[in-house]
């Protein structure tokens, strides 16, 4: 197949997929005088918004031809186009390997390792999916924290009650794996053309579900409410497992250990640190910025905004002071959630449902902090950090989630009212998250977001600030080397909480190159 990027298709009304292709279609025949029965199996390969100028669809199409080659020498925009196949190799000598956590990166570790023929065992303390969300519920409701399975832990890892993201700036051969590998589990086919695709919290859910009846039919066994409490290793790993349910201990013997822990096992890097190589590394601090989704889609979409799904943006403002300012996990129309995870400590996240319908866009407004601003002598500095303002949060209204508009949290007063409502469907009161935050973190929130009004009209016209919002990434790196090793060669630490990738995609993409790393 050949491809040509850049096709611009006018938002005058809202576009199928197969109406866009025909325009589209025809737009190549008219300009390289084309006939259209010469032209086989075209497709989109990728969808994305451009509102630079005229808010337009911009597409990159593919089909087949005759005299390709011919076609490519002559029109330089036109150039081959492969799909790349991920092949797993069947083995013949099946080992048993433990992978602990079932967020993105366990999960499709376990799924590689197991179609190569691995006997698998994943072991994740949160619950499955559906048991999870009454946990979650009972939280938002009534406050009470679950605190083995939360929105940080439990089955799908926190990328569960989140948007769903499956864009990502790494463009690998995994990337298509992936992305085919959720529409098999139950996510719309839309996912494999848009340039930057989303499930949503709810269909998530389903996908999740199917892909573990999936792991179930190729012998997969899964531990949920196990908790990974100890190990040892001689010429195999030997972990202990304890049963949060009942507080029993099992212990299991395996040829290789998987670590993809998240970036909220607390416990588990103390006893990590113990044994293997930990340093600290960068992460973020910040607050979650709501504003009225309708403003943000006159805004970005203009007058085609009645006719295109929910607005999205992503921001960077490199700040004076050397900071950066930037958002992180949009969610349009969606809310903002609490996130904690453990008693006397307070975080937020965001999410959507698929269909993005909410009246609200929240986005995490972040600002770099560096090893430096945090580091004494302890590669677990960085969870010290993240703790003692945690713990401000939750103690400046006793476990309410604080709220605050922009321009009282810059004059450093408590907002009295909320000017457009808010998302937030749990406990929340007003407070100043001046208190609960590092004081450059609050300066670069105050001068950045206001630069951002040169990016998206009304942007800093008094939005709601929520806090605290601590849990991007993880602030520990547990070292490996190329072949995924860690000072121990039979244990292989992934994803987020290793600090190695950050997203639902990156994560799974690090659990795959994983867990072809072990079947070579």
């Amino acid at each position: 197949m050949i491809k040509i990027s850049n096709i611009q298709i006018k938002v005058s009304k809202s576009f199928s997929n197969d109406e866009l292709l025909k325009l589209a279609l025809k737009k190549i025949i008219k300009k390289y005088h084309l006939k259209e029965q010469e032209i086989k199996n075209p497709q989109i390969i990728k969808k994305s918004i451009d509102a630079r100028y005229d808010v337009c669809y911009s597409l990159i199409i593919g089909f087949s031809i005759a005299n390709e080659d011919k076609l490519i020498k002559k029109y330089p925009e036109f150039s081959k186009y492969k799909k790349d196949i991920i092949e797993i190799k069947k083995t013949f000598n099946p080992l048993n390997v433990s992978i602990i956590g079932a967020g993105p990166s366990g999960l499709f570790s376990a799924l590689v390792l197991a179609e190569a023929g691995h006997n698998v065992f994943l072991i994740e303390q949160g619950e499955a999916v559906d048991e999870r969300e009454i946990s979650v519920n009972s939280f938002f409701k009534n406050g009470n924290l679950n605190p083995y399975s939360n929105i940080q832990f439990g089955e799908g890892g926190a990328g569960t009650f989140s948007d769903g993201k499956l864009n990502t700036n790494v463009n690998t051969i995994y990337n298509q794996y992936v992305l085919e590998k959720f529409v098999s589990f139950g996510a719309s086919s839309e996912i494999l053309v848009d340039t930057k695709p989303h499930i949503g919290t709810d269909i998530l859910k389903k996908c999740l579900k199917n892909l573990r009846h999936y792991l179930e039919s190729l012998n997969v066994k899964i531990y949920f409410n196990h908790k990974f409490i100890d190990y040892t290793t001689d010429l195999k790993v030997h972990l202990k497992v304890l049963n949060v349910k009942d507080n029993s201990i099992i212990s299991l013997t395996s040829d290789k250990l998987i670590l993809a822990i998240g970036h909220s096992a607390k416990d588990t890097y103390h006893l990590l640190n113990k044994t293997l190589l930990l340093e600290p590394k960068p992460f973020s601090m910040g607050v979650r910025i709501e504003h009225l989704q309708e403003e943000i889609n006159t805004s970005l979409h203009k007058e085609a905004k009645d006719y295109l799904p929910a607005a999205s943006y992503k921001l960077v403002e490199h700040l004076p002071s050397g900071r950066t300012l930037y958002s992180f996990c949009m969610c349009p129309g969606g809310e903002v959630v609490n996130a904690s995870s453990e008693q006397g400590h307070l975080v937020v996240n965001g999410m959507s449902y698929s269909a993005r319908s909410g009246k609200y866009a929240n986005s995490a407004m972040l600002v770099n902090i560096e090893v430096d601003d945090y580091y004494n002598n302890s590669p677990l500095d960085g969870l010290y950090f993240q703790e003692k303002y945690e713990k401000l949060a939750y103690d400046l209204l006793d476990g309410k989630v604080p709220v605050q508009h922009y321009d009282d949290f810059c004059n450093n007063e408590k907002s009295t009212k909320l000017i457009n409502g808010t998302s937030l469907n749990c406990q929340y009161d007003f407070g100043n998250l001046n208190e609960c935050l590092p004081q450059y973190v609050a300066s670069s929130l105050v001068e950045g977001i206001q630069k951002l009004e040169k990016k998206i009209k009304n942007f800093s016209n008094n939005p709601l600030l929520i806090g605290l919002e601590s849990r991007s990434s993880s602030p520990i790196r547990i070292k490996r080397d190329d072949e995924f090793h860690s000072s121990n060669p039979l244990i292989y630490p992934i994803g987020e909480g290793a600090g190695y990738s950050g997203g639902i995609i990156t994560s799974a993409i690090d659990g795959i190159k994983c867990a072809l790393k072990i079947n070579k």
